[in-house]
């Protein structure tokens, strides 16, 4: 395997392509939610339906970017994408027509999937095996930089001018854009013939189970991402300031997990890595059913921002050992795609079950009970991969 040209420079890159296209052109949406109710630019089921809409723009994405009738190159896929995902937010910094944002949230949904599916396993694949956790790390670590920086800025520039904090959100990404922009073709170009697919990939029973435990890990990130401050705010009468806290706690958390995550990898493999992980979330998820003092709070929100953005990049990293270079394109799609139905359905059914229990803690320890079935599923593809004399790296 040739070694990526400039392998710091792509591990950048990559971090800039994931905070502007999902850590900033998905997650940071959610917080102007208030603002937009607030100042009568949207009503408050109008703006959660734009929040769905990302969600189904990303699946879209996700799909045809793993698609063997995708033509266009990884540079210009890139590229196209992180200017579409920055445009997204300078085109809604005005109050116009619903379906104007509908469909700028849409092309910001399907700019991330793009991304995530096309420069996550290109600059992996071309990284050494022994500095794949380290460069998994430092790409997911732009995920999670997006959401702390959503969580504590946005709130503030949205107070002072909604109009200004879609602008600064825009401007932003533009300007990590550029920053990165000159350095794709290079990147890009030597990762073109080695993934595209050739349709003859197969994935077995490894890779199976393997979907089926980041699946468990999408179920189990739905009720922080999608309850936890309305739990905190309402739920435990706390405020809406101190649940901005705890969801700020998270983001920082999700910020640090996937460097942590990809230097315990390379010492101990990704599959180790990523079934403790998948334990420690469930820990984080399901104490709240049993605690709900300041400090159980605060671990929860810790362990559940470090644990899913580590095991969104430890997963990448066992697609990577488990996978043939070719095939590592579809492999990384199936599961983003697998990863955004079962995300966006656990969001719905977790709200139907409150709907019906009018209490958070079964939908905390469903949770965590989804966590634990993907620990072990792991744990099966582990199995299947040495039975198939598979890396196991």
């Amino acid at each position: 395997m040739n070694r990526l040209p400039g392998t710091s420079t792509g591990r950048f890159a990559g971090f800039a392509a994931l905070l502007v296209g999902i850590g900033l052109g998905r997650f940071a949406y959610p917080p102007l939610i208030p603002a937009l109710v607030k100042e009568r630019w949207f009503s408050a089921a109008q703006a959660d339906y734009l929040a769905s809409t990302a969600m189904a723009g990303y699946l879209v994405g996700a799909f045809f970017a793993g698609h063997r009738l995708w033509k266009p190159g990884p540079s210009v896929t890139i590229r196209t994408s992180m200017i579409v995902a920055s445009a997204s937010f300078v085109t809604c910094a005005a109050p116009l027509s619903f379906s104007w944002f509908f469909l700028w949230r849409l092309l910001a949904g399907i700019a991330a999937g793009f991304l995530m599916v096309t420069a996550v396993p290109g600059i992996i694949a071309r990284t050494p095996p022994e500095k794949r956790g380290r460069a998994s790390g430092i790409i997911f670590t732009g995920i999670g930089a997006g959401i702390a920086a959503a969580g504590a800025f946005v709130p503030v520039l949205a107070r002072s001018s909604l109009a200004g904090a879609w602008l600064g959100i825009g401007i932003a990404s533009l300007v990590l854009t550029i920053a990165v922009w000159r350095y794709w073709p290079r990147l890009a170009a030597p990762l073109a013939d080695q993934l595209t697919d050739s349709g003859s990939v197969r994935f077995g029973l490894a890779i199976a189970l393997l979907i089926a435990a980041y699946c468990g890990a999408a179920a189990g990130f739905a009720p922080h991402s999608v309850f936890w401050v309305d739990f905190i705010a309402r739920g435990l009468h706390r405020g809406l300031t101190s649940g901005g806290r705890y969801w700020v706690l998270m983001g920082f958390a999700a910020a640090a997990g996937p460097t942590i995550a990809g230097s315990v990898a390379d010492r101990v493999g990704f599959s180790l890595s990523l079934r403790c992980a998948l334990l420690f979330e469930a820990v984080g998820v399901g104490l709240p059913v049993f605690s709900h003092a300041v400090a159980s709070l605060a671990i929860s929100s810790v362990l559940v921002g470090l644990m899913s953005m580590a095991i969104v990049t430890l997963a990448a990293g066992r697609v990577s050992e488990l996978v043939p270079v070719s095939g590592q394109k579809r492999a990384w799609s199936w599961m983003t795609m697998g990863f955004s139905i079962v995300y966006a359905a656990g969001a719905w059914g977790l709200s139907f079950v409150y709907a019906e229990a009018h209490s958070y803690s079964p939908i905390f320890a469903v949770g965590a009970a989804a966590l634990i079935v993907g620990a072990f599923l792991e744990a099966g593809s582990s199995r299947a991969a040495s039975a198939a004399g598979m890396n196991l790296m």
